[in-house]
């Protein structure tokens, strides 16, 4: 009788093949601009596999991508996590 054998593990393949760079930051100076860098952003989502995660890795990569303005903003609305 033949023994059953386990079948050797296979290397995860990566959610993207390349590598994906974030969009240019967002100029908070510039609101002419603004829309094509969320254009960009939307791209850069669905290319970088983002789309597929969490609401929280979106957001947070989201806040990161734009500049440091964003994130005093965000602390300025004194938002809950509710």
């Amino acid at each position: 009788m033949a023994t059953p054998t386990v079948p050797a593990a296979q290397p995860a393949t990566p959610l993207n093949p390349f590598v994906v760079e974030l969009p240019e930051k967002l100029d908070f100076r510039r609101p002419e601009e603004w829309k094509r860098w969320f254009t960009r952003w939307e791209r850069y989502r669905v290319i970088s596999g983002l789309k597929k995660q969490d609401d929280e890795t979106q957001v947070n990569t989201l806040i990161y991508a734009m500049v440091r303005e964003a994130e005093d903003i965000l602390a300025s609305l004194k938002l809950s996590d509710a």
